[in-house]
């Protein structure tokens, strides 16, 4: 699996050039669905839990969870707000989504997405003056950087603590985010033609999905 080197400062450009794109590539994928194909969902497959309105949601809490909670500290120092609505957005009963009852409409996930997406690039464009994807914040969430250290080497130390703290460079969740990104995108085309719709988009070979133990499975 090919990985994002964001030493190298074209690396960077081109990261912060898909985080730009991606939302047209999900809007792709988006456009024409009815509400019933947005909301299928399936205990056939393990990954047809998540509806393709679940995974959009999801995409968006990362985005904003990532950079504004877990990261925030570092990146934004002084806790002034960044985006409109963003303790609500931050806020949520629902597993590692938006609020279902407050951010449902497609069209409404897109645009929380868009303001995410739009930050993070925000976050890229410092890097050249401030140096942020080598600042390191703590947390209390191993995840992905626990079970694939490989693919951020130098930028993850696992901390003390039971469970352990975990000490990440920013550079580690920008690629963590489009790694998520990028295999949610897969997950909605599986959900698609799970319900015999066709995919509209050719996904970029990184993230998590492309690793080889990845469940790759087609309906």
């Amino acid at each position: 699996m090919r990985r994002l080197n964001m030493a190298d400062a074209k690396a960077v450009a081109e990261l912060s050039a898909q985080f730009g794109s991606f939302g047209r590539l999900l809007g792709a994928e988006l456009d024409g669905l009815t509400e019933d194909q947005l909301d299928w969902s399936s205990d056939r497959y393990e990954w047809a839990g998540w509806s393709i309105r679940n995974n959009v949601s999801h995409m968006a809490s990362l985005m904003i969870r990532w950079p504004l909670l877990r990261m925030g500290p570092v990146l934004f120092p002084d806790g002034k707000p960044v985006l409109d609505e963003q303790n609500l957005l931050m806020e949520s009963k629902y597993d590692r989504r938006l609020d279902d009852d407050v951010y449902w409409d497609a069209p409404v996930l897109q645009d929380k997405l868009s303001q995410a997406l739009a930050m993070t690039q925000d976050i890229l464009a410092r890097d050249s003056s401030e140096g942020v994807l080598d600042l390191e914040a703590t947390v209390d969430f191993g995840g992905s950087f626990e079970r694939h250290p490989e693919m951020y080497p130098g930028e993850v130390r696992k901390g003390d603590g039971d469970p352990p703290l975990w000490h990440v460079k920013v550079g580690a969740v920008m690629r963590h985010m489009y790694y998520e990104l990028v295999t949610h995108l897969f997950n909605v085309q599986r959900l698609k033609r799970a319900q015999g719709l066709q995919s509209s988009v050719s996904i970029p070979e990184v993230g998590y999905w492309m690793l080889p133990e990845w469940d790759r499975s087609e309906p």
